[in-house]
């Protein structure tokens, strides 16, 4: 090789400095010395069966690892729906039980609406008669009546007005227990 200004020598350390002056040459590579770094590196080759085996393989056990983490994840979710299955279960059946006591307490109340309106008026008619003036007869015995109290009443008050003047007449009548 020669030496000349500007080229550099092969194979020795280089220097960096133009042998006439002494200053450092410039670093970046020219044409050429690109063209021989690009003939002497290796083209890419064709990969061999074995470099295909290995890459299968490499992404088999990937797969197999995703695979496995995805059975772990849908075990899980398996486990957490027959668990929700079983909880939704119950809680039909408790509204089923539910329901069935709300049918019966309906029922009951109901039973005791109609049994209330009952009894309001009855106890309207009590108060209603408690303030009319009472009258109480003892000693009459029973069976004398024959099922009609108020005419036996009236029959006697009758026999009584002709004593004493009572105004008024009979509403009801009814049969009562003797009070001590």
């Amino acid at each position: 090789m020669t030496k000349g200004k500007g080229t550099k020598r092969r194979g020795a350390k280089q220097d960096n400095l133009k042998e006439t002056d002494n200053e450092p040459i410039s670093t970046s590579p020219t044409h050429e010395e690109l063209a021989e770094d690009a003939s002497s590196q290796e083209l890419p080759t064709e990969p061999t069966p074995s470099d295909l085996l290995a890459a299968i393989n490499s992404l088999s056990k990937k797969l197999d690892t995703r695979l496995a983490d995805i059975s772990k994840s849908i075990g899980t979710l398996t486990e957490t729906v027959k668990a929700t299955k079983g909880r939704v279960h119950e809680v039909d059946q408790t509204t089923f039980y539910h329901e069935a006591r709300l049918q019966d307490i309906e029922k009951q109340c109901t039973m005791f609406k109609n049994d209330n309106e009952t009894l309001k008026a009855r106890l309207e008619m009590l108060e209603s008669h408690s303030r009319h003036p009472n009258i109480r007869i003892c000693g009459i015995q029973e069976d004398t009546e024959k099922g009609k109290p108020t005419e036996l009443v009236s029959e006697l008050i009758s026999l009584i007005h002709q004593v004493y003047s009572v105004p008024g007449h009979i509403v009801t009548g009814h049969r009562v227990d003797l009070v001590d």
